[in-house]
């Protein structure tokens, strides 16, 4: 009798499924058969047809009907699913290629830049466009259009920027400044709007997985950015300013020494002695920093890395040089000292061969060095070897006063 009364109220259900949006005849005809088995036990339990139909209509929810409908649909469309499938593929290879590269770039391995920029590339170009597209079509409601542009346009500035960040390319900063702008003006606002309205969502989507891997590359990469690339650039030209003052100079003592060697005796040949034994030890720490960091034997300006911090441990530190080398400096301080007897030139002396002294701030201490960017430590041990040399010009010059 049940299904006598169901089956008399069929033309009406359907007509109440069209009109709730869903029009897929065959999705339809499954969901109009899944209403009429729970109306019929409903009404075994004594209730009647409308109770019962109305009951099994509000546990349903009509207006998700529609919804239903558009996500079947999708599910059926092979194009769209292969489609989606190959979107989050990409972005995973993207965002892997990317850590990758970070981590490369950490360690100095070659190839880290190639993949750094394919990883990046690969994310901004091609996964996240497909990304958004995909996910437009995936919303039955369609949402303002500037939401998605927005959100494409923070994240492509993002990336962007945290790469040429990486690379030492111009324009990083104002990439970065900008896609805050963006962030903070437009995506988070849209967002939170979003979030509101689709709070009843709970399906986990992937695309948030793949943001999260490329956002820790992007931190691992932005924590190895010590220096930028002006103070890079400046660093390196005072050392080469330094290494040609150091040239200058010892092409200068060593005429000096060719003219007047002789009528100056072990004194000077003393003085030398202490200046070549400084002089390499200073380049075999410079040497260190740069083996630190696999570039050895290249000139510094052409050095990959720059901006590496703990180079100085293995290069003079934890081996023990950096100690030998303010310790001979010493020595060689107080020889100085003795020999010399204008107060000027001792006065020269002292404040040339000042990192020797072991008082706080004035003194050099190599441990300090720990954690500084390579070509700024390199730029010292330069500077000291600079002051070393000027140092034997000035005292050769007393001497034959």
């Amino acid at each position: 009798m049940h299904a006598e009364i169901i089956d008399s109220q069929l033309v009406r259900i359907r007509n109440e499924l069209s009109a709730s949006g869903l029009t897929y005849e065959q999705l339809q005809d499954d969901i109009l058969d899944h209403i009429c088995c729970m109306v019929e036990e409903e009404m075994e339990f004594g209730n009647d047809f409308e109770s019962s139909y109305r009951t099994i209509m509000t546990s349903i929810g009509e207006t998700r009907l529609s919804g239903l409908q558009h996500e079947t649909i999708l599910l059926l469309d092979k194009k769209f699913q292969r489609m989606k499938r190959i979107t989050y593929l990409v972005g995973l290879l993207g965002s892997l290629t990317a850590i990758t590269g970070s981590f490369f770039k950490m360690f100095h391995w070659p190839g880290a830049s190639i993949m750094l920029t394919l990883g990046f590339f690969i994310v901004v170009a091609i996964f996240l466009p497909a990304y958004f597209i995909m996910s437009y079509r995936e919303q039955e409601e369609k949402p303002n259009i500037i939401f998605p542009i927005v959100g494409y346009l923070s994240l492509f500035l993002i990336f962007t920027g945290a790469v040429f960040k990486v690379m030492h390319w111009p324009g990083a900063n104002i990439a970065l400044k900008v896609s805050l702008v963006f962030i903070l003006v437009g995506f988070l606002p849209l967002y939170i709007v979003q979030i509101f309205k689709r709070s009843s969502q709970t399906k986990i989507n992937p695309a948030y997985i793949i943001m999260v891997l490329v956002g820790l590359s992007i931190v691992l990469i932005l924590t190895r950015i010590n220096l930028s690339k002006d103070a890079i650039d400046r660093y390196t030209e005072i050392t080469l300013l330094y290494q040609e003052s150091i040239e200058l100079l010892d092409q200068k003592n060593a005429d000096f020494l060719n003219e007047y060697g002789d009528s100056l005796g072990e004194q000077a040949m003393k003085i030398k002695q202490y200046t070549n034994e400084l002089c390499a030890m200073a380049d075999h720490m410079t040497e260190g920093l740069l083996v630190g960091i696999d570039q050895a034997g290249i000139p510094i300006e052409q050095a990959a890395g720059r901006d590496f911090r703990n180079a100085a441990r293995d290069a003079f530190i934890d081996n023990g040089l950096g100690d030998k080398f303010k310790e001979l400096s010493r020595e060689y301080e107080k020889y100085l000292l003795q020999i010399v007897t204008d107060p000027l030139v001792k006065n020269q002396v002292e404040l040339g061969l000042m990192y020797s002294s072991d008082r706080f701030i004035i003194g050099w201490m190599p441990q300090d060095y720990a954690d500084e960017p390579l070509i700024l430590s390199y730029m010292k041990i330069i500077g000291l070897k600079r002051q070393i040399v000027q140092v034997e010009e000035i005292v050769l010059a007393s001497l034959l006063n």
